[in-house]
């Protein structure tokens, strides 16, 4: 096993006979520093995976979290992508 850490937008070739594991992250509380969404496309006929990155309105996300009473933890998480 190995780590790899993908370049967003740029796909990445599975080789066949192997098996394979992609974590991918999600949308919102991000665990690496990086605050945009994180999604991930399979190509099942080039057997290619896409890593992909998405900015979007943090702060306005953040605000929302703090309206609607949520802990603000979760909120502060969102802006410093951890």
């Amino acid at each position: 096993m190995t780590s790899f850490v993908p370049t967003s937008g740029v796909p990445v070739q599975l080789l066949g006979g192997r098996r394979w594991m992609a974590v991918v992250g999600s949308v919102g509380q991000p665990r690496d520093g990086d605050s945009a969404a994180c999604f991930a496309m399979f190509d099942t006929g080039t057997r290619e995976i896409t890593y992909c990155r998405v900015p979007y309105d943090v702060e306005a996300a953040a605000a929302r979290i703090r309206e609607n009473g949520l802990p603000l933890w979760l909120a502060d998480r969102l802006l410093l992508g951890r």
